[in-house]
């Protein structure tokens, strides 16, 4: 398989014979002189921009998509509501339900950068009135 992608403004090449594609874009009456190759996969990353697989930049932090890959399967979901509303927990007792619970350790887990700072906070002002 052969990948080609433009990296730091180079073109890369990987898994294929760089002086074919030379010749060839000489043909064309290119210079590229600046062709490397390398067995590395050039991929598209998360910010669209193409990188060498394994050298990409990290996705920066989103609550929002860990939230959406950890919670349970939308039909156990309704599973678990439908369950609860059969048993009859309604008002406070809702909190003690299997699709409340599910969800709540889910937020709880990945919580949302203004509470992760309110949280701090809330901790720092509560150890400066302890002083």
């Amino acid at each position: 398989m052969i990948y080609i992608g433009l990296i730091n403004n180079e073109i890369k090449l990987s898994g294929s014979d760089v002086k074919a594609v030379k010749d060839g874009a000489f043909a064309c009456g290119l210079t590229l002189d600046s062709i490397e190759q390398t067995d590395k996969e050039v991929i598209t990353a998360w910010d669209g921009k193409m990188y060498f697989k394994g050298e990409e930049p990290e996705k920066p932090y989103d609550y929002a998509e860990e939230r959406r890959q950890s919670y349970p399967d939308l039909t156990e979901q309704l599973d678990k509501l439908y369950h609860d509303i059969d048993d009859g927990l309604f008002g406070e007792n809702a909190k003690m339900s299997g699709f409340y619970l599910a969800r709540k350790r889910v937020k709880e887990t990945y919580p949302k950068p203004e509470e992760i700072n309110t949280e701090m906070e809330t901790n720092s002002e509560e150890g400066k009135a302890g002083v």
